[in-house]
């Protein structure tokens, strides 16, 4: 069965710098259960900001990545068609893409702010209605 799990970050992490950090840890940990993901990114400049932080966001880890076209492990992209197939998708986006085939599991993040929770309640309800089983997991600063 497909699943989805939900990333609520902390009040804490109100400012996007230390967002993103808490996104790199998430991805960071999706590469190290399941060996690599899709990220899905807002626009190629956000893109740009993941992939650089990818690299510097914890100084003893290491996340082989790379923008699209990428066969790194983890793939960051500005549409869903542009990544190499993947059986995890990351949603750094506020709008659930309409094609997920082939992605077994979707790794999503509330950010805290009250327009970002209406659109993550949004994605919630849409995977939700295509047999997705969803989990919540509050991710603290």
């Amino acid at each position: 069965m497909a699943e989805a799990t939900f990333y609520q970050l902390a009040e804490t992490l109100s400012e996007e710098g230390r967002q993103l950090q808490a996104i790199c840890r998430v991805i960071q940990k999706v590469y190290q259960v399941t060996g690599g993901a899709g990220v899905l990114c807002a626009s190629a400049e956000a893109a740009r900001t993941l992939d650089d932080l990818l690299w510097t966001f914890n100084q003893g880890s290491f996340v082989p990545h790379g923008l699209a076209p990428s066969d790194e492990p983890v793939c960051l992209a500005t549409e869903v068609q542009a990544l190499p197939p993947r059986r995890v998708l990351v949603l750094t986006v506020p709008t659930l893409p309409d094609d997920l085939a082939g992605f077994e599991r979707v790794v999503d993040f509330i950010l805290p702010d009250p327009e970002a929770v209406k659109a993550a309640r949004r994605r919630y309800r849409a995977l939700a209605s295509r047999g997705y089983s969803l989990t919540l997991h509050p991710l603290p600063a």
